[in-house]
């Protein structure tokens, strides 16, 4: 399992089990890495452009547990090492970070890097992506 944990280490209390995590935590699966799927791809953003879906919930104030489509994961994936700066310097635009606290593309650009080491190796291993949000 494969998972993008937007709030704390997802991992926590499960180490002895085989979870590759990678730490987003204010990254929102549906606008903000949304955008940045979008970006990739080439297309516009929308609400659906990750493709989630709720896998679990504890109760309505959560923590969720949401899959992310295949083809996101396939998206990440076929990122060329060639694309991560300019894909990071265009991602560091989006409104939802530069409207409050602006952020380079050198701060963006390991963030990236994980998302797109994550999708690499859940696509080698025939895993899934999950998302793991708590507020």
């Amino acid at each position: 399992m494969a998972i993008v944990a937007t709030s704390g280490p997802a991992s926590r209390g499960r180490e002895h089990e085989d979870i590759d995590v990678v730490d987003a935590k204010g990254i929102d699966s549906a606008v903000i890495f949304g955008k940045l799927v979008a970006l990739a791809r080439g297309t516009e953003w929308n609400v659906k452009t990750s493709g989630t879906s709720l896998v679990w919930s504890e109760d309505e104030e959560g923590p969720w547990l949401e899959a992310l489509a295949d083809s996101t994961r396939d998206t990440l994936a076929s990122i060329q090492d060639e694309q991560l700066d300019e894909l990071a310097a265009r991602w560091s635009q989006i409104e939802d970070f530069t409207r409050f606290s602006p952020v380079s593309a050198d701060e963006l650009r390991p963030g990236v890097v994980n998302f797109v080491r994550l999708a690499r190796r859940a696509l080698d291993a025939g895993d899934h992506l999950h998302c793991w949000i708590c507020l």
